[in-house]
């Protein structure tokens, strides 16, 4: 037999301020009395009453896991791992706040001021309104200035996706919404979720052998694929077609190329891709080739060689700014008389040489480098704040070799990325026989 129980249950309730564990609430207001803090107006918290404080609470940002938009297939596994990355992004303090002090914020730390001024602007009480606004002021001037948190949001998801795609691989995007509405409890909800795009695929015949070439491009978050061209006023006489922009595509040899040569910089050196190409400033043409000019933050560190075949634009390879035949490269050669082979053999064409050295520090390298227009390579070891140095470059060696007329060296097995006549095996000399594949 059942037993009687006279105690009547509760029926559940979806008002939204009611909260059974206050554990949550606290950790996000003491975020928002933190940032008050930081801007010196940590009193004005204080005058919150406990009603306002929780609806500050309600007027926070829910986010949702990821999910794979309509028609999307991905792994749990990958699926676990965007959420993971997102979360990171969320979390770290990546902010200066106040926007001109050393303090470091998380996004996450932000968003509870826009709650806060989400509050402010919807109360109905002119009265009360005027006196928070007055309490708050330079914690909503520091935001005002800092910008959207939100809108910084949606720049992580653009660094994920630039730092994980590659445009010669099917490649994931981010579209978002922001939804108030009342599910467990009122809120505005922000949903990500995750596409796929495939990449642009066409063949262009390089000395007699058909290659696979590649759109650049990378997804952008709600905006899909990011596609690359090159307006054809840059090229001056060069082009002779009708095209008023040009794709550009690229090998998979120079993207690995690019990845090889760079990865002794900060991984984020991938996400300043779509920075660089195309922009004016860094293009342009030199001894016939197409040039495209690539800066780790400030510092030119190199150059996506490219061909005009047709109707496109064919990156194919990528030079660090040293390499023979780019213009600092040949400027070098011009004042040292060092050859292709002993920039090689010195190690001059490695950037880890000027992470891991001070070669600044001899007055004739140092003036040398000055002369040739690579003095701001002295600078990635600053930028990159990487203090383990092996110091272990033979400057003074250097320096000989150069004043002893520069001796030739026997038998170093070198990479011919483009030699006199032509480009290597990987890297030929472009003909303008295309394949029968349409130009995009």
């Amino acid at each position: 037999m059942a037993r009687n129980n006279s105690k009547k249950r509760k029926k559940p309730t979806n008002q939204p301020f009611q909260q059974k564990d206050g554990t949550a609430q606290k950790v996000y207001l003491k975020r928002l009395y933190e940032m008050a803090n930081l801007t010196g107006c940590a009193e004005a918290f204080h005058l919150l009453t406990k009603k306002e404080k929780t609806t500050i609470y309600f007027y926070r940002l829910h986010y949702r896991h990821p999910q794979p938009a309509e028609g999307t297939e991905i792994t749990p596994d990958a699926l676990k791992e965007l959420s993971k990355i997102i979360r990171f992004y969320q979390q770290s303090l990546f902010n200066r706040f106040p926007k001109h002090t050393d303090k470091e914020v998380s996004i996450n730390d932000l968003m509870a001021i826009n709650a806060l001024k989400d509050f402010i602007y919807t109360c109905h009480d002119s009265q009360r309104v005027a006196e928070l606004q007055q309490a708050f002021a330079p914690l909503l001037q520091a935001l005002e200035e800092f910008g959207n948190p939100i809108q910084r949001m949606y720049g992580y998801y653009n660094y994920i996706t630039l730092m994980e795609n590659r445009c010669d691989e099917t490649m994931f995007g981010f579209t978002t919404s922001l939804e108030c509405r009342n599910e467990t409890v009122l809120g505005l909800y922000h949903e990500l979720y995750i596409h796929e795009y495939e990449p642009r695929i066409s063949h262009v015949t390089f000395g007699g052998k058909s290659r696979t070439v590649f759109q650049l491009g990378w997804p952008l978050v709600n905006t899909g694929v990011s596609w690359k061209y090159l307006p054809v006023e840059w090229l001056g006489d060069l082009y002779k077609g009708d095209k008023k922009h040009l794709p550009i595509c690229i090998q998979t040899h120079a993207l690995n190329r690019f990845y090889d040569r760079t990865k002794a910089l900060n991984p984020m050196v991938r996400v300043q891709l779509e920075f660089n190409i195309p922009v004016r400033d860094n293009f342009t043409i030199y001894q016939n080739q197409l040039l495209f000019s690539f800066h780790f933050c400030h510092i030119k560190v190199g150059y996506f060689v490219a061909n005009l075949v047709g109707n496109r634009v064919i990156i194919r390879t990528f030079l660090l700014v040293t390499h023979h035949y780019t213009p600092e490269g040949n400027k070098l050669e011009e004042l040292s008389g060092l050859a292709k082979e002993d920039i090689n053999y010195w190690q001059i064409d490695n950037i880890s040489t000027f992470v891991d050295n001070k070669l600044e520090d001899h007055p004739k390298i140092k003036a040398l480098f000055e002369a040739a227009g690579l003095s701001s390579l002295f600078e990635l070891r600053e930028t990159l704040k990487h203090t383990d140095l092996s110091n272990s470059f033979n400057i003074e060696g250097l320096v000989k070799f150069i004043e002893q007329g520069n001796q030739e060296i026997s038998n170093h097995p070198l990479e011919d990325d483009w030699a006199a006549v032509g480009f290597g095996e990987e890297e030929e000399e472009s003909t303008e026989t295309l394949s029968t594949d349409k130009d995009n």
